[in-house]
């Protein structure tokens, strides 16, 4: 972004530079047709590299809008795999969890028989 940037102010500044040459020549009359002609040049040629710079910056943007896109449907896909994850996990548990407590009771149920 700053190489687009940069490059976009050297050539305003070279086209600035050379318009304020042909504004003092323009004193001399002998030349003020000539002059008028290159500063029209000079003028197109500046929006020209505007409407160049105008470009880059909307490909950047839209570039970086489709990334910021992809990245979201990404990061969606795998955080819905973390929740389907954590979902099994935590049924895992449950289910560990009434497996032992029926152990248990099963064994203080038979404990409880055998001493009768």
């Amino acid at each position: 972004m700053s190489q687009i940037m940069d490059e976009f102010v050297a050539k305003s500044k070279s086209v600035e530079s050379l318009r304020r040459e042909l504004e003092t020549l323009r004193s001399d009359t002998s030349y003020d047709c000539r002059i008028e002609e290159m500063l029209k040049h000079f003028d197109t040629e500046t929006s020209l590299i505007k409407s160049s710079f105008e470009a880059k910056l909307r490909n950047r943007e839209r570039k970086y809008n489709q990334n910021c896109k992809r990245m979201e449907i990404r990061y969606a896909k795998e955080f819905s795999d973390l929740d389907t994850e954590l979902a099994r996990m935590e049924q895992d548990e449950k289910t560990f969890f009434v497996k032992m407590f029926d152990k248990v009771l099963k064994k203080k149920y038979h404990a409880y028989h055998k001493v009768k």
